[in-house]
């Protein structure tokens, strides 16, 4: 089977690309308020249009990193959601939908029918209880993690929104001073390192409600556990709620994820040990 239509080894290349492109976006976003900040307060001296242009066409570009991040979560996770059914429950997947998860835009094209690998490799048997347990795992990692973001999002958020303040502090400061070329190169960059500022706080509140969503689900994958419930029916409806949650939210930037993942390796496995001795 040739390699390039892997789709767990093209799962895994989406989600490093979107984590990537997602990074730079933020980077993109950061950097606009810092330099609107430090043009304003005239560390670069010499203002003219030019930077108010210039910042204009990277916060753009942050705008268009942030979309094409996103078109390549979704075509990971619409692969992660297929193979954790077909682990899961031992589902046979179709070579039209397997086509489509490698090419979504037209799969007639796809000549061969891509390899879908194991990735969950599940112990036991696959069933419904399997099932139940492979998405409090993931749950349990995407919660920690959304935590994680949301809280560092929150601290650059913060920083942001200072800068912001600051830069209409200096625009308030002297307006009557400065001519209209300069007011008007002000405003913009106060404009700009708002649309910037909002950009980021809309992630910081994304990876919020995820991580109360994934609170929620694991709480229903809890109770069905204790119970000892493993109705297929409301299994599937907290797997379609885990993927609808992951796909209202964005992906996550590789620093975020590495800063959680020393708590990842041991946090199921602690888990475990809680619910077992409970």
């Amino acid at each position: 089977m040739p390699r390039n239509l892997d789709l767990i080894e093209l799962m895994r290349g989406h989600f490093v690309l979107s984590k990537r492109l997602l990074r730079c976006s933020i980077l993109c976003n950061v950097g606009v308020v810092v330099v609107s900040l430090s043009t304003s307060s005239n560390v670069f001296p010499g203002t003219n249009i030019y930077i108010p242009i210039s910042l204009l066409l990277v916060q753009f570009g942050a705008y268009v990193l942030r979309q094409v991040s996103i078109n390549h979560f979704s075509s990971a996770e619409n692969v992660r959601s297929t193979v954790m059914l077909k682990d899961g429950l031992d589902l046979d997947i179709s070579e039209s939908h397997l086509k489509r998860l490698y090419r979504p835009s037209n799969p007639s094209t796809v000549q061969d029918i891509p390899f879908l690998a194991p990735y969950y490799a599940p112990q036991l048997h696959p069933g419904p209880g399997i099932l139940l347990h492979m998405l409090a795992e993931n749950c349990t990692y995407t919660k920690r993690v959304a935590r994680k973001s949301f809280k560092l999002l929150a601290a650059v958020t913060t920083i942001t929104v200072l800068g912001v303040v600051g830069l209409i502090s200096l625009m308030i400061h002297g307006y009557a001073t400065r001519t209209i070329l300069a007011n008007i190169n002000m405003f913009t960059l106060a404009l700009l390192s708002f649309w910037a500022t909002l950009d980021v706080s809309t992630l910081r509140r994304r990876f919020h409600e995820l991580h109360h969503r994934c609170s929620h689900i694991l709480s229903k994958c809890d109770e069905l556990q204790r119970a000892n419930v493993n109705r297929l029916d409301e299994i599937m409806h907290l797997v379609s709620e885990y993927n609808r949650a992951l796909a209202a939210s964005s992906p996550f930037p590789t620093k975020f994820y590495e800063a959680s993942k020393a708590d990842l390796s041991k946090l199921w496995p602690t888990r475990i040990h809680i619910e077992n001795r409970i």
